[in-house]
């Protein structure tokens, strides 16, 4: 896989229509052998918000640039953090 880049900083996370925030995200978008593109990365925020995400499965992060990708909460640690896949392209890659 060939690494296209990374994006962190400071959004906001759609859960339905709620939003939460701020939280802070890091993330890696990989384009795979194939062309497809993949990205995963990691969430710091309040429990509540991110424990509500986890149990969803579903939810939309909002970019510092306006940027909105759908993400899916992958691992959760039970307090801040929680780590995801995108369930789709990244804009901009």
């Amino acid at each position: 896989m060939l690494c296209l880049g990374a994006l962190e900083g400071r959004g906001r996370l759609q859960i339905d229509n709620d939003l939460f925030g701020p939280v802070s995200y890091q993330l890696i978008v990989w384009q795979k052998r194939n062309g497809v593109q993949s990205a995963r990365g990691n969430l710091a925020g309040k429990m509540k918000p991110l424990m509500r995400a986890f149990a969803c499965g579903t939810a939309r992060l909002l970019l510092k640039g306006g940027v909105t990708v759908p993400i899916v909460l992958v691992r959760f640690d039970g307090k801040a953090r929680a780590e995801f896949l995108v369930a789709g392209p990244v804009p901009g890659f």
